[in-house]
């Protein structure tokens, strides 16, 4: 398996979009028909393909952007429900502000390994996973201290966050 680079405005090749459950587009299918790539554009050595794709996925999975996007739905939570001293509120954001601390550590690991020049494995998908389900989490509490407007998007005026909350919940 190698691994080579072809521009998207190649002759036979299509691209769609992909649309997520929040009707976001981050990711696209791409059709390659009967597409000839030159040989120069092989990335790297022939046969190390799989080795290449692998690596990208560990950067992908040990992004920090998770972890700031969990810390400010939490900072925000906690502004909208306990700035008048709201003691379940806070109980229940509690073990949320824990989440965030050993997800925070978690990413940190794998930008330590990239800084000794080495390269995360298993690490990388430990933080991703432990972020994703933690943010899960935290969603369902959104959803339960927002109430109904919790449940809203962005597109009403009504919703609580700015419609954050449905989308940390249909993203995660």
């Amino acid at each position: 398996l190698s691994l080579f680079i072809l521009p998207v405005n190649t002759p036979s090749v299509t691209v769609r979009a992909v649309h997520d459950a929040t009707n976001e587009h981050m990711l696209n299918e791409v059709f390659l028909e009967d597409v000839e790539v030159p040989a120069e554009n092989l990335i790297g050595e022939e046969n190390k393909g799989w080795t290449y794709a692998t690596s990208l996925l560990q950067y992908e999975r040990g992004d920090a952007l998770f972890t700031g996007q969990f810390r400010r739905l939490l900072d925000d939570l906690r502004q909208l429900c306990c700035g008048g001293g709201d003691t379940r509120a806070a109980n229940l954001l509690a073990p949320h502000e824990i989440d965030w601390h050993i997800g925070r550590l978690l990413t940190l690991r794998v930008v330590a390994l990239h800084a000794e020049g080495k390269l995360p494995d298993r690490e990388s998908s430990q933080a991703k996973l432990f972020m994703s389900e933690a943010y899960q989490r935290l969603g369902v509490t959104a959803q339960r201290l927002a109430g109904q407007h919790g449940n809203l998007t962005h597109q009403d005026a009504r919703t609580a966050l700015g419609g954050r909350i449905v989308q940390a919940l249909l993203s995660s």
